[in-house]
């Protein structure tokens, strides 16, 4: 979930969630809304 990886990492969350759009643009991560959450999972292979 996105907000363990703002505890893990301690960045603000803007700077998180900039991160982890650009790494969904380039296919390495997969976003899914969780109720009011979001998952990123990490994909085997990037998706373009």
């Amino acid at each position: 979930m996105q907000s363990e990886l703002y505890k893990i990492l301690g960045v603000p969350r803007t700077t998180l969630w900039r991160a982890v759009k650009r790494l969904e643009s380039l296919g390495y991560v997969k976003i899914i809304k969780v109720n009011r959450l979001n998952k990123i999972v990490l994909l085997k292979e990037p998706q373009k």
